[in-house]
């Protein structure tokens, strides 16, 4: 058997990436975000086929939104991010999917103007909205739990 004398591919700082990413997705927050991620795709596929397709930005943006969020969780980005709370960020973010998911279902379902894929897209983007729900209450307890830990002030801002 010959060896080769190529470097690995894989770097250790790749390795710890992925290992990160992995440990983060176990935990129930990281299963939140991908089950958030998941759940919008498949509405992105369903108001794709659909001929009413006009709410496939909401869809798409919470989906970015929420893989933005699982990468800066994953990697413990967070930590070197001090000049912004990415809790708050990460609050608001849930809170306005939400509703914004709620709307847009709503119309989606209720509308005489819809197909099939459509009203499917409405159903899962209530789905979404129950999720994204229960996403931002998790927070705010995270949030208040936390409330006794000091605020870190950067100065100059």
């Amino acid at each position: 058997m010959v060896e080769s004398d190529e470097p690995n591919d894989s770097t250790p700082s790749d390795v710890n990436s992925i290992e990160k990413l992995k440990k983060y997705i176990k935990t129930s927050k990281g299963t939140i975000l991908i089950a958030e991620i998941v759940l919008c795709v498949i509405i992105i596929i369903c108001y794709a086929v659909s001929v009413f397709g006009r709410y496939i930005i909401v869809a798409i943006f919470e989906m970015v939104s929420s893989l933005i969020f699982f990468i800066i969780f994953a990697l413990e980005l967070q930590k070197m991010i001090v000049f912004i709370s990415l809790i708050w960020m990460d609050f608001f973010r849930a809170l306005t999917s939400c509703l914004v998911f709620i709307i847009t279902s709503l119309i989606c379902v209720a509308s005489q103007w819809s197909d099939t894929p459509q009203r499917t897209g409405g159903v899962l983007g209530i789905l979404a909205a129950l999720l994204y729900g229960y996403d931002a209450y998790l927070t705010i307890i995270e949030i208040k739990k936390n409330k006794s830990r000091p605020v870190i002030m950067v100065a100059g801002i």
